[in-house]
């Protein structure tokens, strides 16, 4: 015969002991923290009730203290004062920009030369190109001119005449020479016409720039003397804002006399409920262990499903057989916990399939339940 289930504990008397653990360590360590203290300055000492816990303190300066302290007192509330003084100079209305430097949001370009195009300066183009073709006709032409009277003259020395196909020939040579050397001409004359409208277009552009510039400098520089204004104005406003602060904050405050830091100890309270449980369990395991089908088939609803593939348990240990002859094992899960009796899934799904449920991963649990309502 196996043991009776064990009684769970009293929930009521479990936290009323344990209530009483709690209390009764704060009080332990509030007891042994309190330690008086004395030192050049003063002392710091406890006043205990009749269970010897502290419920209150008292500092105590020396003369000397006593006399530094007030002393340091009289400066802070002088200081205080100078405080209040200036926090009353303090502005609270709206700061007044009206005398500050207008703020210049925009530039003006009305001034600057027009952006110039492709086709502009063209006019000066032309005139450099025909300059310069004419400067070069006025190079080529004496000299052409004068081979052409040589060359006649070299022909009518050796009897060619100039009606001649020899003589036309020799022309035609000639003057395609010379009209090659024009075609040159012609085309240096528009390269230069080039070279000037770009250079004209370019002083433009940097003109244009240049006083581009000046006008943003000059509106740089009138923001830059707004924002200075406005700084200056800002600081003049905090002025008495920021002496009152640094009177506030300097002032010294003597505390308590200081000593060496005393060694504190903190009791942790006994465990009672986590013993209680933890006693309560090893009982109910023990009656367990003595009747296998009493813990199998008194789970209750709560607990009535059970994971009991045999992919999920390991450690396995034959304790015999139970309803049906199904045999029963002691086990762990594979994913640790302590020891548990019960049976496998796949032994049940031969005698009762009904009692087996199927997950979708394809893993097997046991509705006990329904083992236990079988006939």
């Amino acid at each position: 015969m196996g043991k009776k289930t064990p009684k769970a504990p009293d929930p009521a008397a479990t936290i009323a002991a344990q209530t009483a653990a709690n209390k009764e360590a704060i009080t332990e360590s509030a007891r042994v923290n309190a330690v008086d203290q004395y030192g050049p300055s003063g002392s710091t000492t406890y006043q205990r009730g009749a269970d010897g816990v502290p419920i209150s303190q008292t500092v105590s300066l020396t003369p000397t203290g006593q006399a530094t302290y007030d002393q340091q007192e009289k400066i802070a509330a002088g200081l205080t004062d100078k405080a209040a003084t200036l926090a009353d100079r303090i502005p609270t209305g709206p700061m007044d920009l009206s005398k500050l430097p207008t703020r210049q949001t925009s530039l003006s370009t009305s001034g600057l030369p027009a952006i110039q195009g492709v086709g502009d300066f063209g006019a000066d183009a032309q005139r450099t190109q025909d300059a310069t073709f004419q400067k070069a006709q006025a190079l080529l032409k004496p000299g052409q001119q004068l081979d052409r009277s040589r060359l006649e003259q070299q022909l009518s020395d050796r009897g060619i005449p100039l009606d001649s196909a020899a003589g036309q020939a020799e022309l035609t040579r000639m003057e395609a020479s010379q009209s090659e050397a024009n075609n040159r001409a012609a085309y240096d004359a528009v390269a230069a016409g080039g070279a000037e409208q770009s250079r004209l277009f370019g002083l433009s552009s940097a003109a244009r720039g240049q006083l581009f510039g000046e006008g943003l400098t000059g509106a740089n520089f009138t923001n830059d003397q707004r924002t200075s204004a406005l700084q200056e104005a800002l600081t003049l406003r905090n002025q008495d804002f920021n002496e009152a602060s640094a009177l506030l904050q300097g002032a010294p405050v003597m505390g308590t006399p200081g000593f060496m830091n005393t060694p504190t100890y903190n009791m942790q309270p006994t465990d009672v409920a986590g013993i209680t449980q933890q006693g309560f369990q090893n009982r109910l395991q023990a009656s367990q262990a003595n009747n296998p089908m009493a813990g199998l088939f008194g789970l209750g609803s709560a607990a009535i499903t059970k994971w009991s593939d045999r992919r999920l348990k390991r450690d396995l240990v034959p304790l015999g057989t139970g309803w049906r002859g199904l045999p029963l094992y002691l086990f762990k899960y594979v994913w640790g916990g302590a020891h548990e009796i019960g049976v496998m899934a796949q032994d049940v799904a031969r005698v009762m399939p009904a009692a087996v449920i199927r997950s979708a991963s394809g893993l097997l649990a046991v509705d006990y339940g329904k083992l236990r309502e079988a006939p």
